[in-house]
């Protein structure tokens, strides 16, 4: 009965028989022909290899002398890369090779025992591929502004063990990187880890600039290829003029796949209020109760007269100022574990009316401005931490102006009208309502 049991060769005096059968063949199997055996796992670390030396037995155990661990890395354990490739889709359509022992070759049984104890385990059947591909999901989402990179660690490093392989092992790609390749159109680019493989280089950064054609709020999805580059190129570059190699994957399968870019609004479903700027106070006062995404029937009005201090509208309609402004208040939500910042630009908000004299300006989306939370007359990002809650003021300027061709005096003989108001940011949509809009010339008491 064999002496060699389960997935691993573990006995030092084991006999070629005994090699034989654990791979299931003949006992009368001879070591040439166990060490040239198809089934031996490459990825193992104590395997037969080609080398030229002969090691015999050592007098004080009679036990056969394994090759050291300076020979072993001296031959990359057997492994060897495939002829270098110009494209990654090539590189990763490849894997690495093993060279067993011939027959012109020293063979020797003790290439299945380990060299640092050889009472240990060695030849282990079940070893694992030095890497396996990382756990990043198919999609990445970027926000349309705030934070702009997504660091994934795109191939999960196999802990090194004394049967199996780790990537600083590999000296054959020691001066390579993990290299991330991606189609877009008829281009593929490239970004590299900033260490070598062996090195640790296994995370990389992606940028939403590096996938320009994914518009704000739209996605894109692309094909990509998981390879080693012989060169460096952490900023996003053409694939085309680099030599690759493939990584050492148990399957080809994992080194190409598709993944979907999206971009989009970074902050939960938003809350709008409406209300004005009172010049006298410098802060801002609200009319009307909270609405969300989905409101219809807000009213407006704009004052034609004056307004007693502390005096609310009797109608509920949110009064606009004197020049047409209008103001708006947005609740902000950071559901994410990373701070998120509203820029000072990139707002824009929309009128239209019913009326048919509307002018082309009624009907353009207009510029807006952005305030700090506290309602000062200044404009600049409102910066929201993870987890928390922020408001964010913004003025449509003369909004309403453009209501009826410029005039804002000709809104006292246009009442009850209808219209659309959207509110865009960086080009997504985040409000899209039908209005009520009126003109009261309201005296005070």
């Amino acid at each position: 009965m064999s002496r060699v049991t389960g997935n691993t060769i573990s006995k030092a005096n084991a006999t070629i028989s005994d090699i034989a059968e654990f791979f299931g063949m003949s006992r009368a199997s001879k070591l040439n022909s166990i060490c040239a055996y198809a089934g031996i796992n490459k990825w193992a670390r104590y395997k037969p290899v080609a080398y030229e030396t002969l090691k015999g037995l050592t007098k004080a155990t009679g036990h056969p002398t394994p090759l050291s661990v300076a020979e072993l890395l001296d031959v990359s354990y057997g492994l060897t890369l495939p002829s270098a490739s110009s494209t990654p889709a090539a590189a990763a359509a490849k894997t690495f090779g093993y060279t067993r022992p011939t027959a012109n070759d020293w063979c020797r049984i003790s290439d299945f025992l380990n060299a640092a104890n050889i009472n240990s385990e060695g030849y282990n059947h079940s070893a694992l591929a030095p890497a396996r591909r990382g756990g990043f999901s198919s999609a990445m989402t970027f926000p349309i502004f705030s934070y702009s990179e997504i660091t994934r660690e795109l191939i999960v490093a196999v802990a090194g063990s004394t049967t199996g392989l780790a990537l600083e092992d590999l000296t054959l790609i020691s001066g390579c990187y993990l290299a991330f390749c991606w189609t877009d159109g008829g281009t593929t680019y490239i970004k590299t880890a900033s260490s070598t493989i062996t090195n640790g280089g296994i995370s990389i950064t992606l940028e939403d600039t590096d996938f320009p054609n994914v518009s704000a709020g739209g996605s894109a999805t692309y094909t990509y290829y998981l390879c080693l580059c012989t060169t460096s190129h952490t900023s996003r570059t053409t694939a085309s003029g680099k030599t690759y190699y493939p990584l050492p994957f148990d399957s080809v399968s994992y080194a190409s796949g598709s993944i979907t870019v999206t971009k989009t609004w970074p902050f939960d479903e938003v809350t709008i209020e409406f209300g004005e700027l009172r010049p006298s106070v410098q802060a801002y006062t609200y009319n009307k109760s909270t609405q969300t995404w989905g409101w219809q029937g807000m009213g407006f009005y704009v004052e034609q007269g004056p307004i007693a201090p502390g005096q609310l509208d009797m109608n509920s309609y949110c009064r606009v100022n004197a020049t047409g402004d209008l103001y708006i208040r947005v609740k902000l939500v950071n559901s994410t574990e990373s701070e998120l910042v509203y820029p000072t630009s990139g707002t824009t908000a929309k009128w239209t009316s019913t009326l048919a004299s509307d002018s082309t300006v009624a009907g353009s989306e207009r510029a807006c401005q952005v305030y700090n939370a506290d309602g000062a007359t200044s404009v600049h990002s409102v910066t929201v931490a993870p987890g928390s809650t922020e408001w964010v003021y913004i003025r449509c300027p003369y909004f309403f102006r453009y209501y009826n061709g410029n005039n804002l005096g000709t809104l006292g003989t246009d009442l009850g009208r209808t219209g659309l108001f959207t509110l865009k940011v960086n080009g997504i949509q985040v409000v899209s309502a039908s209005l009520n809009f009126a003109t009261y010339d309201y005296t005070g008491l």
